[in-house]
């Protein structure tokens, strides 16, 4: 009978996809995920291309098109932003993460304003390819997560054997108490 829930895989070393961590761990490339995001963008770019155009002609072709590209940017300069900050030091991972979002936010929201004061018939365009790039990225990454094989414990490289010092250098021999001197 085989169980209802596969047992968890046990590593030893790091996984094949990771980088080293300033604390020692082995931890995936924060960076892996970056492919599957630009290939979501890619294939949302056409079908927003023709409806930019069919609505609003070829201001709403660059519109569609320029919006994906800022939403497929926007999230590969927060990724970047963060791996640095991971990567530089583990507790500036929060506040870099925050400061991007916060930064992401009040661009959009001044772009946003500008293009809506306008009288163009893009920027409605623009707009909801923005909020389709948007939850395609999220999509894509979310698919990515759920499918991408993660150990669930990751052990440091087993040790050396190493034989056992009466002094009490080393390990005890497996199975049994050392030999008391």
């Amino acid at each position: 009978m085989t169980p209802a829930w596969p047992p968890p895989r046990v590593l030893r070393g790091p996984p094949p996809s990771t980088v080293s961590h300033p604390l020692g761990m082995a931890v995936r490339s924060r960076l892996a995920h970056l492919p599957v995001g630009l290939l979501a963008s890619a294939a949302l770019a056409v079908p927003a291309g023709v409806l930019g155009a069919v609505f609003a002609g070829p201001a709403g072709l660059a519109g569609a098109l320029g919006a994906v590209a800022a939403v497929a940017a926007s999230f590969v300069i927060s990724t970047l932003a963060v791996a640095w900050a991971d990567r530089r030091d583990p507790s500036l991972t929060l506040p870099v993460a925050l400061a991007t979002y916060i930064l992401k936010v009040i661009v959009i929201g001044v772009v946003g304003f500008a293009i809506a004061r306008g009288h163009a018939t893009w920027h409605e365009v623009t707009g909801w390819t923005v909020l389709a790039a948007t939850l395609t990225w999220v999509t894509a990454q979310a698919w990515w997560s759920w499918h991408t094989p993660r150990p669930y414990v990751v052990l440091p490289p087993a040790p050396t054997a190493r034989r056992h010092d009466p002094n009490g250098d080393g390990p005890p021999p497996p199975g049994g108490i050392p030999p008391r001197a």
